[in-house]
C-alpha cells in the first residue's frame, strides 16, 4: 500500500481516537488492534472504491460495528492511541504497516485464486459442453413452403446457450427483410423470452449468439431464416455450419467435476446432485440435422 495512503488513515485513525474521552477504558491488545487497522483499511478501499454518497468520509460511525465486532468501544480505540502515544508510538505506527502489507499479501492471493478459478471455469466449460445441434451440410431454400425446413426445436435446460451458423441472402432474395430468431419455452411451450437479428443481404455472414437461458426453460426453438409479415416476396437464401451448443450452470459444472476428480482419484463418492441433465442421459441431446442424407449441397 502506498506510503501517502497509510499516512491518511494513520491521522485519521488518531483523529476518530480523540473524539471521545478515555475514562475507564481497556487497552485493546496489539494483536487486536492489527485486526481492527485491517479492518478499517478496508473499510475505507470500499468506501473509496464505490463512493457512497450517504455517508461522509469524516464520519466515525462506519467505524464502530468493527470495533464492536471485537468487543471494544471507540473509547477503548482512544485509551490504547493514548497510551501508546507516551509509551510506544512507534510500535502503532509499525502496526499499520504490518496491516498494510497483510492486505497486500492477501490481495496478491486474492488475485491467484481468482486465476485459477478462471482457468477451473475454462476447463469445465470445455469438457461438459454439449452439442444439441450440427448441421455441416449447405443448404439452399428458393421455396416459400420450404422455410419450416430452417427451423429446429431442442430440448433445453437452464444453462448458456450458444447458436452460430453461416448464411447467405441471396440478391434472387425479394424480401425487404429476413431474421434470426430464437424463443425460448417452458413445458407448456409458452414462450419465456426471444431473441432476434436481421440478416444482412448480399454478402456471406455468420450469425453467432451467446446467452444465459431462463431457469424454466424446457426447449429452445431456432428459426435460422424468418420474413416478416407482408414480405411475400421470392426467397433465395443459403445456410451452412449450423451449431447449438450448451454449457451447465458454471456452478453446476464445479461441483460435477469435482465429484469426477474424487471419485477417479480418492475412490470416493462426493455428494454431488446436478441441476441439469448430464450429457450422457439422453435428456439433451443432438436432434437430426435439417436433412438426414450425407449430400454436401441441398437444393430446396
Amino acid at each position: 500500500m502506498k506510503t501517502a495512503s497509510i499516512k491518511r488513515c494513520f491521522l485519521c485513525l488518531l483523529g476518530l481516537a480523540f473524539l471521545l474521552t478515555a475514562c475507564g477504558r481497556r487497552e485493546i491488545p496489539e494483536k487486536t488492534m492489527k485486526a481492527i487497522i485491517h479492518d478499517v483499511f478496508l473499510v475505507n478501499a470500499y468506501q473509496a472504491l464505490y463512493s457512497f454518497n450517504t455517508v461522509r468520509t469524516d464520519s466515525i460511525d462506519i467505524y464502530t460495528p468493527i470495533l464492536n465486532g471485537y468487543g471494544y468501544e471507540l473509547e477503548d480505540f482512544r485509551y490504547t492511541v493514548d497510551r501508546w502515544s507516551l509509551k510506544k508510538s512507534s510500535r502503532f505506527s509499525a502496526l499499520i504497516e504490518e496491516a498494510a502489507e497483510d492486505i497486500s499479501q492477501e490481495n496478491k492471493e486474492y488475485i491467484a485464486l481468482q486465476e485459477a478459478r478462471l482457468k477451473v471455469d475454462t476447463l469445465v466449460g470445455e469438457l461438459y459442453r454439449d452439442t444439441l445441434y450440427a448441421q455441416t451440410d449447405s443448404i439452399w431454400v428458393r421455396n416459400r413452403a420450404r422455410l419450416d425446413r430452417l427451423a429446429f426445436t431442442v430440448p433445453a435446460d437452464e444453462g448458456t446457450f450458444r447458436i452460430r451458423y453461416r448464411y447467405l441472402v441471396d440478391s434472387a432474395d425479394r424480401n425487404a427483410r429476413t431474421l434470426f430468431r430464437y424463443y425460448e419455452r417452458d413445458s407448456t411451450g409458452k414462450s419465456l423470452r426471444t431473441g432476434t437479428q436481421t440478416l444482412n443481404r448480399g454478402e456471406i455472414a455468420w450469425i453467432d449468439q451467446t446467452f444465459t437461458s431462463n431457469p424454466a426453460i424446457d426447449s429452445l426453438e431456432v428459426i435460422l431464416a424468418e420474413y416478416p409479415a407482408g414480405n411475400r416476396q421470392a426467397v433465395a437464401i443459403r445456410v451452412d455450419s449450423v451449431f447449438v451448443t450448451y454449457n451447465p450452470p458454471i456452478e453446476a459444472a464445479r461441483k460435477r467435476y469435482v465429484s469426477e476428480i474424487a471419485r477417479a482419484v480418492f475412490g470416493i463418492t462426493y455428494p454431488y446432485e446436478p441441476s441439469y441433465p448430464p450429457s450422457d442421459s439422453g435428456a439433451l441431446h443432438v436432434v437430426p440435422p435439417l436433412r438426414p442424407d450425407t449430400a454436401r449441397h441441398t437444393d430446396l
